[in-house]
């Protein structure tokens, strides 16, 4: 209702993308506000060299296939269903890495407890950590949710795995 109203009233709207776009209008934007897409830029240091992530992974002691995640902890980024999954594979030797907190954090650490999943939940990083500890990873995941309140709008933590050369896989959530 609050989205609503503020919409209606917005002199303008930019968006990282179309569909947030989209998003407003169906929310209440009229087609007479003044639009733009601007998709946000990243600028992350490039990936760390072997000898680097080696020894981050020594400093966390881990080994193995580190599967990553990094974003909010709410549920619509979809981190418990990445629990499941892995709980569901049995990836034995891979270890889930979250960097990131929010509301949702205790319940996602007693989740994979609970489940089994060898998890390691770092917490907010700054910039330049969160894109080593980023380097270090196997694979990024961004398991977001569309859900009747919202749904990923652009993603950036795709692009900031990417920006380090790190394979990425990802729902189709906005």
């Amino acid at each position: 209702v609050m989205a609503r109203a503020n919409l209606r009233r917005a002199a303008g709207y930019a968006s990282w993308n179309q569909r947030g776009l989209d998003l407003a209008r169906a929310h209440g934007l009229p087609s007479s506000s003044p639009t733009a897409v601007v998709p946000a830029g990243v600028s992350w240091p490039p990936a760390v060299s072997a000898t680097d992530r080696a020894q981050l992974r020594r400093q966390w002691g881990l080994s193995g296939c580190l599967v990553g995640y990094v974003g909010r902890l709410i549920p619509l980024k979809g981190v418990s269903v990445l629990i499941d999954a892995m709980a569901s594979a049995r990836a034995a030797e891979a270890t889930l890495v979250v960097i990131g907190d929010g509301p949702e954090r205790q319940s996602l650490e007693s989740r994979a407890r609970h489940l089994g999943v060898p998890a390691r939940f770092l917490g907010a990083l700054p910039e330049q950590e969160a894109a080593r500890a980023l380097s270090a990873m196997d694979v990024a995941v961004t398991p977001s949710l569309t859900t009747a309140v919202g749904m990923e709008q652009y993603g950036r933590s795709v692009v900031e795995a990417m920006s380090v050369g790190t394979p990425v896989v990802v729902s189709d959530s906005g």
